[in-house]
């Protein structure tokens, strides 16, 4: 026999047959990863247009918030109008990712305390990487203020 210093080609195959063992499920930890990076930026990008709408109107005076008791779709950008009315009403919205396909708001009254409070409920909806829609909900409470005392001593 000669004493060779190369290698053959079973031992080539075999090599070639653990590094595609090992790259498999390196290949399907990366795609995972990807997909639930992905989702956590849905879900990231989804709260920030739900904050966005939510602390506008929550910051606005109580008596200008407007009781919307159907879902209001907000579709446009940058300038929609709460109270056609009231331009107090305004809200400045960021424009949509383009995988979002609905932005809604519903302004409703709390019947106790007295009318007291109004409910603030905004709604997102987007479509995932697999096709599906899922939505997000925001729902916040704005109280009438104490109003101060004026007058007399």
């Amino acid at each position: 026999m000669k004493n060779r210093a190369g290698l053959s080609f079973i031992e080539i195959l075999f090599s070639c047959v653990l590094l595609l063992l090992l790259l498999i499920p390196l290949g399907m930890l990366l795609t995972q990863a990807h997909r639930e990076t992905r989702t956590s930026l849905d879900e990231f990008y989804g709260a920030l247009y739900l904050s966005e709408v939510v602390d506008q109107i929550a910051s606005m005076p109580w008596q200008d918030i407007p009781l919307i008791t159907e879902p209001l779709s907000l579709t446009g950008t940058d300038r929609v109008q709460l109270d056609n009315a009231n331009k107090e009403t305004a809200l400045h919205l960021a424009t949509l990712r383009a995988n979002f396909t609905k932005r809604t708001v519903q302004i409703t009254s709390v019947p106790e305390p007295a009318n007291n409070l109004k409910q603030i409920k905004a709604i997102v909806e987007y479509k995932r990487a697999n096709g599906k829609t899922k939505a997000l909900e925001m729902v916040t409470y704005v109280g009438r203020g104490a109003r101060p005392k004026r007058g007399g001593s």
